[in-house]
């Protein structure tokens, strides 16, 4: 068994992952779908091809600790 102990960020963010590159940009506490596509809309501008990978780091509300993952 693994236990994975993750802090989380205080900002959200959002993090495509191409050949070539890894783009970030801030990712809003409320945001949707939608959002992340016009994003990834957005940066396909500047990037040939489909990302790799999509990492979603969701915002902690104030006064969490830390999220306890455990694998099995």
């Amino acid at each position: 068994m693994y236990a994975i102990s993750v802090d989380q960020p205080q900002d959200g963010r959002l993090r495509f992952l191409f050949d070539d590159a890894v783009v970030s940009v801030d990712l809003a506490p409320n945001a949707t779908f939608a959002d992340i596509a016009l994003a990834l809309d957005h940066v396909k501008q500047t990037h040939h091809g489909h990302p790799v990978a999509i990492d979603v780091m969701l915002a902690v509300s104030p006064g969490r600790g830390p999220v306890q993952q455990h694998a099995h």
